[in-house]
């Protein structure tokens, strides 16, 4: 599994997009059950870097559940 961070995308719709790709049915399970038990049940927050079935990416990425939705935001 692959994970690429899009800034800009062409589309002043689609900007700060976060692409996923090369991936297989294992890794996309594993990835919906890190998402639903840690950010979902647990409340934490998922650090996808340190997801083994991730390939390294130049990129942090981290995932948290909050009240309002702010999407993919660069820091």
């Amino acid at each position: 599994m692959k994970i690429e961070f899009l800034k800009n995308t062409g589309d002043d719709l689609y900007s700060n997009v976060l692409r996923i790709y090369d991936f297989d049915k294992t890794e996309t399970i594993a990835l919906r059950n890190s998402i639903e038990t840690i950010v979902l049940k647990k409340d934490l927050t998922l650090d996808f870097n340190s997801l083994n079935y991730i390939e390294s990416f130049d990129f942090g990425f981290t995932m948290k559940c909050f009240e309002q939705n702010f999407g993919v935001s660069q820091i």
